[in-house]
């Protein structure tokens, strides 16, 4: 992860939009993990993804990606406020759906993660 991490940083400026997907991917990952956490009933783990699902979400759009930016902004309206599933399982479950479904566009559709 750090090294994705600095990938991104030095790539970051020269391809924001790139930079934006990655990010948005990310979030999607922690939006399916927490999904999959409701399921199993482990909401502790379904908390953490959902806190880092909405840090992952701001640094997306702070990216500023044009070509991603109305999906990522979508999916942040669906977000805001994210239900700490801990709180509301059935309620957090489906905004996790919805939000996974939102951000889905961005996987490259040969099935690769996007790499910088």
């Amino acid at each position: 992860m750090a090294q994705l991490g600095e990938e991104l940083e030095k790539k970051g400026a020269a391809d924001p939009d790139l930079t934006a997907q990655v990010y948005a991917l990310r979030a999607r990952g922690q939006a399916i993990t927490a999904a999959r956490a409701l399921v199993d009933q482990d909401t502790v783990l379904a908390d953490q993804a959902v806190s880092q699902l909405g840090k992952l979400l701001m640094q997306a759009k702070a990216a500023a990606g044009p070509r991603w930016a109305s999906v990522i902004q979508e999916a942040g309206s669906r977000a805001d406020p994210l239900i700490v599933p801990s709180t509301d399982p059935a309620a957090a479950r489906k905004q996790l759906d919805a939000i996974s479904q939102l951000l889905a566009p961005l996987m490259p559709s040969d099935g690769t993660t996007p790499t910088t």
